[in-house]
């Protein structure tokens, strides 16, 4: 963005990590898979210095999760619609944020 400012963003899921896990699980343990975790993250950072004796910055971020615990009735019907709840289903989201403001100045 220019000598005095500059962005950092950040975003991390679980996509093909919970993929291949179940996969593993399901194919290979021959287990059912009961328990199924879901989550994102993110975050956003913007510093910048109007003067050589200040810099302000902010930062926003925030995470999601989800918890599955499915019931056998859930993962063996056909019928079942899986864009329903299973049975136990956990949410948590977070967003939070930081401004600042530094100030170099000699007293």
């Amino acid at each position: 963005m220019g000598s005095k400012a500059g962005i950092v963003a950040s975003f991390r899921e679980n996509g093909i990590g919970t993929q291949l896990t179940n996969l593993y699980t399901t194919y290979v343990l021959k287990q059912k898979l009961t328990d199924i975790m879901d989550f994102y993250d993110y975050s956003l950072r913007l510093d910048m210095q109007p003067t050589s004796a200040h810099r302000i910055f902010a930062t926003l971020i925030g995470a999601h999760d989800t918890s599955y615990h499915l019931e056998d009735q859930w993962i063996t019907s056909r019928k079942f619609d899986p864009h329903e709840k299973p049975i136990l289903m956990e949410k948590t989201s977070i967003l939070g944020s930081l401004v600042g403001l530094e100030n170099f100045a000699q007293a």
